[in-house]
């Protein structure tokens, strides 16, 4: 069976960032944000600030792919 990896990389805040602009972009949530990078104030980050991020699950090796036919969809 294959198993799920998320990638944790920092994300470095430029001018104009929010977090719910760089929450979207990682399809995260401000909360998530604010919890792996430990922020004590969120309403308050700088520029230049390194922020952890996670990307979204994906599968590795072993993935499969499985494909509908009409036996599948109409039950």
């Amino acid at each position: 069976m294959p198993f799920k990896t998320e990638k944790v990389e920092h994300y470095i805040v430029k001018k104009g960032d929010a977090l719910t602009k760089i929450a979207k972009k990682y399809g995260t949530t401000v909360q998530n944000l604010v919890k792996l990078s430990n922020i004590k104030n969120p309403d308050l980050i700088r520029v230049g600030q390194k922020l952890r991020v996670k990307y979204p699950p994906c599968y590795l090796a072993g993935d499969f792919l499985f494909i509908a036919t009409c036996f599948d969809i109409f039950f």
